[in-house]
């Protein structure tokens, strides 16, 4: 048989280095703080990962908002803060992140453990008005440059927060 009718009827896709390694998943993308804090989000961030290295934007941002789910539980799960759910398993970002900051941040006495909380909420915040929102919305299209910020954006949410949970 010949190379050519062997690879007849399927496709291959070239990945660059970056794209290899994202893809992968050798080691825990967002760091292995976060891949041991949040357990239920590896499988997603491992699926934006290799998302990502596909360029299937819009299907990495999916992932990486399934993933955030677990830093919103888990305030709610160290602060005592009651989540709300819009539909389904969907929290409602916005009530946690008024309530985040009226039920503990602004009563935090300790400055250095205000501003690292002010910064998850504020990462918190910036990702559910960029990206979340619009994403269920079904005309929502992400450029590669795009996709990158959220990435981005979502290992600094978790990367901040893991230790501090």
């Amino acid at each position: 048989r010949s190379i050519n009718h062997s690879l007849r009827g399927r496709r291959m896709f070239a990945l660059t280095v970056e794209g290899q390694r994202l893809y992968e998943n050798a080691s825990p993308l967002f760091g292995q703080e976060v891949h041991d804090k949040f357990p239920t989000s590896r499988d997603e961030i491992a699926e934006a990962g290799k998302c990502l290295a596909l360029r299937r934007n819009k299907a990495m941002v999916f992932h990486l908002m399934l993933a955030m789910e677990a830093g919103v539980r888990a305030i709610s799960d160290s602060k005592g803060i009651a989540l709300l759910k819009t539909s389904g398993e969907f929290y409602d970002w916005g009530t946690q992140l008024s309530r985040l900051k009226s039920q503990f941040i602004d009563k935090l006495t300790d400055l250095d453990e205000q501003q690292k909380w002010t910064s998850v909420h504020s990462l918190l915040w910036t990702v559910k008005e960029a990206w979340r929102n619009p994403t269920m919305h079904p005309a929502a299209k992400y450029t590669d440059e795009e996709a990158e910020e959220v990435f981005s954006a979502t290992r600094a949410f978790l990367r901040g927060l893991a230790p501090l949970v």
